[in-house]
């Protein structure tokens, strides 16, 4: 789909700035919201969204990863 808003430079200023503007409006659609939903998650009351949680300090054992074939099998 976005193939058609592809272009080189042999193509028509015309087809340039629509598919400037396509790309663009893309990137404006996804920075609101991002931003939208940030700013509703910032003004809602505390303890409707649980974003993070709590965090344990430092850095976490050094071990080799859980492994199982039963889980893996099944």
């Amino acid at each position: 789909m976005m193939d058609r808003f592809k272009y080189n430079a042999n193509d028509p200023p015309q087809k340039r700035a629509v598919a400037k503007a396509v790309w663009f409006s893309t990137i404006l659609r996804n920075m609101a919201v991002v931003v939208l939903s940030t700013t509703i998650a910032y003004c809602v009351k505390e303890g409707t969204f649980n974003l993070t949680g709590e965090l344990d300090g430092g850095l976490p054992p050094i071990r080799p990863p859980p492994v199982s074939l039963i889980h893996t099998l099944l």
